[in-house]
């Protein structure tokens, strides 16, 4: 039976009513997946990734290499898991291409329970200090912000002919390691309008941009972050 705290945490992280748009991110090169997400109130699917620290081999759906979540994934399931974001998809074929669109909602400080939130995360310490999980939080968020689309049309899951910038879900397989959360650059694919060019490079995530900051400051509080 879950715990009064947990049926708490539940009930707030999987209303969306309450929780603010934060943005979209594109995905290609998905792993395989048993079954699909359970609906969503947003009428997408729910994001409900593996652990993080499941350490398994996980398959592409475009071959049978041996892999395991790509850098931006793991920081998403990372805030997904401590409840800082919530996320829900949907899947556009592109192609011979999978894109899935990945809905992010982030949680706000002052949202009501959040109390049980600060408890549920305190139990999530993986054996490393508050400050630890601050930083890296700030660390995340701001990466993210950089490269998260804020269109009206993605919000809507209307994949449109302007281009995008597209990670994919997977990686070559390592070990994982967890203080690398955060810690590491974000390798995407352009698409461009026509759909038929790639172009792949490094993002370059400046944490310094006074955008960043101030979309940043703008989730403490839900009264100040309102979704373009």
């Amino acid at each position: 039976m879950l715990s009064t705290e947990l049926r708490h945490v539940n009930r707030i992280a999987n209303d969306l009513s309450h929780l603010m748009p934060f943005g979209v991110v594109f995905l290609t090169n998905a792993p395989r997946m048993p079954m699909p997400g359970i609906e969503a109130p947003d009428q997408w699917l729910w994001f409900d990734p593996p652990s993080l620290t499941a350490q398994q081999v996980l398959r592409s759906v475009l071959d049978e290499g041996q892999y395991c979540l790509s850098g931006i994934l793991l920081d998403i399931i990372y805030l997904v898991e401590r409840i800082y974001l919530r996320a829900t998809y949907k899947v556009h074929r592109v192609g011979n291409h999978d894109i899935v669109m990945l809905r992010l909602y982030a949680v706000p400080t002052d949202i009501d329970g959040n109390r049980f939130l600060q408890s549920y995360r305190s139990s999530l310490q993986y054996k490393r200090s508050l400050s630890w999980h601050s930083e890296r939080y700030l660390r995340i968020m701001k990466n993210l912000i950089t490269v998260l689309d804020y269109s009206q049309d993605s919000w809507d899951g209307l994949l449109t002919s302007s281009p995008k910038m597209v990670f994919s879900a997977l990686q070559s397989f390592k070990e994982f390691d967890f203080n690398a959360i955060g810690t590491v650059f974000y390798v995407m694919t352009l698409l461009v309008s026509t759909f038929l060019g790639w172009w792949k490079g490094e993002v370059i995530l400046s944490q310094k941009e006074p955008t960043v900051i101030r979309r940043l400051d703008c989730l403490m509080s839900t009264t100040l972050y309102s979704f373009k």
